[in-house]
Parts: C-alpha cells; structure tokens; sequence
C-alpha cells in the first residue's frame, strides 16, 4: 500500500514538472491523464486545480528553476605578474572576472571571483560564443 501511494506521488511529481515545462493547455492535460488510463475522479481533481493554479505554477515554476539567480554586476581588471625571483623575465598575465549575483530570497548580492590565464580566457570567451549563438537561434 504505502508503496503504490510512493510510486504514486512520483508519478504526480514528474507530470506537474512535465506538465509546467510545456505549459500544458487544459485540454491537453485531461487528454494525457486519460491516456495513462488513470482514474476519473484523479483526472478530474487534477485538471481542476491546474485549471485553478496552473498559470500561477508555471510562472513561479519559471522564476525559480530557470532562473534561480540573476547576474546584477560584472567588473573585471587585469594583474601582471612581471617577473618573480627565480625568473627575471617572466610574464605572467591573469584577468580576474568579478560577478555580483542575487536570488530572490535575499537582498544580499554575492560576489563570485574568477581568474583565467589567456588560454582558459579564451575558451571562456568561445564558450560563451556558442552560447550565444545557441540563444540567438532560439529568438
């Protein structure tokens, strides 16, 4: 028994994320549900309260998961290193990336350092190329 009401409420879970990750219409859901020939009274409780609070779900859903933080400030600066006591005419450059991000539950902004030599730089900057293109053929 308690293990059928378990894999019960998986199964609930996993279709309220599937069902928010598509912004299912109301119809849709009732049509799925009835496919995985569950039992009326279930569908109909169900579909009643997406009706009810499923636009509000989705929406909290979408603030929450995709994006749980949100980058408010960016600064950078460059250190060179120019030689050390061993090696006269080393050089040694380093870009530190500083990022500010918040969360919706608090007013405090954490600040994230990040440094590259050139090389990790430049597979940084080229990532952030497919990304970016990745999201330009979205829009």
């Amino acid at each position: 028994m308690v293990t059928a009401i378990v894999k019960e409420t998986d199964f609930f879970v996993v279709f309220v994320f599937q069902a928010v990750y598509h912004n299912m219409k109301t119809t849709v859901l009732w049509q799925q549900l009835e496919n995985i020939h569950l039992e009326q009274s279930k569908v109909d409780d169900f579909v009643s309260a997406w009706e009810i609070s499923g636009q509000d779900t989705v929406e909290k859903f979408r603030q929450r998961i995709l994006a749980p933080k949100k980058l408010e400030t960016t600064d950078w600066q460059l250190n060179l290193q120019m030689a050390q006591s061993t090696q006269a005419k080393m050089k040694s450059p380093q870009a530190v990336i500083k990022l500010g991000d918040s969360s919706e539950d608090t007013t405090n902004l954490e600040k994230v350092f990040v440094e590259f030599n050139h090389k990790e730089l430049l597979e940084f900057y080229n990532k952030l190329g497919t990304i970016q293109a990745q999201l330009d053929s979205l829009t």
